[in-house]
């Protein structure tokens, strides 16, 4: 049975990755897609955000 490494994000990538959002207009779909991240990763990330 292989385990699978789970991914570590540093807060600065967390930080540029909503920034495309919300100050740059991107999509969620879009940005996930140009970042390599998936799009339910980008989507949690955004609610911290907001919340």
């Amino acid at each position: 049975m292989s385990h699978r490494k789970r991914t570590t994000y540093t807060q600065e990538f967390k930080r540029e990755a909503v920034d495309l959002i919300l100050e740059q207009g991107y999509s969620i779909a879009e940005a996930s897609r140009n970042l390599g991240i998936n799009y339910n990763m980008l989507n949690y990330l955004g609610t911290l955000v907001n919340s």
